[in-house]
């Protein structure tokens, strides 16, 4: 973890928003949709947490009752049915049944909608692309 929170540190990412830089990374590489799944979570409950006090500092919250809030509440509508979708039985191999799918759509859309308010809120925009070094 070191290392990971040196890169994040590099690149500008420090304190939640490189939390919720590295969640956003993470999901997807994981073996099991339940450590997957955490990684979402986590990603929303730093966003929930941070995004109100940064919206609050900067004197923008209506800004963000008006255009952020909808959004996460909406990722928490989508967390609910994925929780609901979710059988124990989706872990290990794959079957890719019918609510198997379904339930990998539900997680890729909570995905989606979490860097739908990364993006919107600017929440880790802090580098120009030219600027980036990538490294795997």
């Amino acid at each position: 973890m070191v290392a990971r929170s040196r890169s994040l540190s590099g690149m500008g990412y420090v304190g939640f928003q490189a939390l919720v830089f590295y969640e956003l990374m993470l999901y997807g590489t994981e073996e099991t949709y339940e450590k997957n799944r955490k990684h979402l979570h986590k990603c929303y409950s730093y966003l929930r947490a941070k995004l109100p006090v940064m919206y609050d500092k900067e004197g923008k919250r209506e800004v963000y009752n008006k255009d952020i809030a909808p959004l996460l509440d909406d990722v928490a509508s989508q967390t609910n049915i994925a929780r609901e979708l979710y059988r124990s039985t989706f872990e290990g191999i794959h079957t890719w049944t019918e609510d198997e799918k379904e339930f990998d759509a539900a997680m890729d859309g909570i995905f989606e909608r979490l860097s739908v308010i990364a993006a919107v809120s600017g929440m880790i925009d802090k580098e120009k692309m030219d600027e980036m070094e990538m490294t795997f």
